[in-house]
């Protein structure tokens, strides 16, 4: 299913990480792969301290400049990737640009609020910004 060995999503897991990129790469543009990751933790962290549980459940690792999906970083710097079916590179390969329509049925209107509140208060400011705010 999967193709890289060591990333263990369900495909409900997955459809949802790939959904929620689509909804910012739809929203956000010039969205980088470094800006993704950060929105993605921001988006999880605003998530656990509001409801108590995140809403993509990645798993982070710290690292230099923050907090990263070790997994989806790979993923993403790799040529194929396992959101293939939602995303793809611009031309010059800098942003990310989604693929297909968002499917809102992967999300209850929580989630919604959510992912539009982190795009409202972080999605304007540049991957560097992000790395040192904190939500």
């Amino acid at each position: 299913m999967n193709s890289l060995p060591y990333i263990k999503y369900s495909s409900d897991q997955l459809g949802k990480i790939g959904y929620t990129v689509v909804y910012l790469a739809d929203r956000i543009s010039g969205l980088s792969k470094t800006k993704l990751l950060k929105l993605l933790y921001i988006l999880d962290e605003i998530s656990i301290k509001k409801s108590g549980v995140p809403i993509l459940n990645l798993k982070y690792k710290v690292w230099k400049f923050g907090p990263v999906s070790e997994e989806l970083f790979i993923d993403l710097s790799s040529e194929s990737t396992l959101l293939d079916k939602y995303i793809s590179r611009d031309g010059e390969g800098n942003y990310i640009v989604s693929k297909v329509d968002f499917d809102q049925d992967e999300f209850s209107e929580s989630d919604i609020e959510l992912m539009d509140y982190v795009i409202d208060k972080y999605g304007s400011k540049t991957a560097t910004e992000l790395v040192i705010v904190r939500s």
